[in-house]
């Protein structure tokens, strides 16, 4: 999967997306597909599960998994690789990791006439993402818990609110 994923990342314009579509009870196996997506320079803006409706002979009569995991990934942009081309860290850097995951996540999400909140867009999440990105390119990282660094809750909507904020970095406005 990582000579795979290497490919893909080779050949994707930065910015743009790769989807993939797997099946498998092991949590190996989860955290190894995740790692290659990683290691091969993508960022995971989405997991979604795909709930088939009608299984297959094996899903219905066993204890095969029932839904499919979708994990949307994007190339980052040229402009943020060369942030962290020079294998350098800081607190700008960060918000700008922040930023532009935030322009690829999901903005809404509804099921049945009801809005749902996107953990995508949770401070905890976004801090997660945030810290994976700079441990995977072997960097260290330069905001702390997502509760004593400055900025969180001022730039990042809880996961209880949707209200609109404004990032740290730029003035620009966002509904989350």
């Amino acid at each position: 999967m990582r000579a795979c994923f290497a490919e893909y990342a080779r050949v994707l314009k930065p910015g743009r997306w790769m989807t993939v579509v797997f099946s498998n009870s092991s949590n190996a196996v989860w955290r190894a597909i995740q790692e290659a997506l990683g290691t091969a320079g993508f960022v995971i803006a989405d997991v979604r599960t795909l709930d088939k409706q009608q299984g297959s002979y094996r899903q219905v009569t066993s204890s095969a998994v029932k839904q499919d995991l979708v994990i949307s990934a994007y190339k980052p942009t040229v402009a943020l690789a060369q942030r962290f081309s020079l294998k350098t860290s800081s607190a700008e850097n960060a918000w700008a990791f922040v930023n532009e995951h935030l322009a690829h996540v999901p903005v809404f999400s509804g099921r049945n006439g009801h809005a749902e909140i996107i953990a995508e867009r949770t401070a905890q999440m976004l801090h997660d993402r945030m810290v994976a990105f700079h441990v995977q390119r072997e960097l260290l990282v330069p905001l702390s818990t997502r509760n004593s660094s400055p900025g969180w809750s001022s730039a990042i909507p809880s996961a209880t609110r949707c209200t609109s904020w404004r990032t740290r970095s730029s003035n620009t406005t966002a509904s989350g």
